[in-house]
């Protein structure tokens, strides 16, 4: 079966405040139009990133024209498409491209 790439639905955000919660963040997202879902956490430099999830990639890309150099608590945010971590399958199932690395809880 032939499989493509899909469009990241899903947007990385960097260069978050430490002081900027989990609620903030998705409060700041929660209001455009597809979004789905928002989580952030420390990178493997201990930096805080942010995922946000929209229902379209269309709707991704225009939540990261908004909110690309949004300040919050004097850091403009660096917004990108995620990498996809699915492949759309010629049958329209998906299939992972392997495990996601990191997650979990902030400490």
């Amino acid at each position: 079966r032939k499989s493509v790439i899909m469009a990241s639905t899903t947007l990385f955000v960097s260069n978050i405040a430490e002081s900027l919660d989990e609620s903030a963040f998705q409060a700041i997202y929660s209001k455009h139009p597809g979004f789905v879902s928002s989580r952030v956490r420390k990178d493997k430099t201990n930096s805080i990133v942010g995922f946000v999830e929209f229902g379209t990639h269309e709707q991704a890309s225009r939540a990261m024209a908004v909110t690309q150099g949004h300040v919050s608590h004097d850091q403009a945010f660096a917004v990108m498409f995620a990498k996809s971590q699915k492949r759309a399958r010629d049958d329209g199932s998906r299939e992972s491209m392997g495990q996601q690395r990191g997650g979990g809880k902030m400490s």
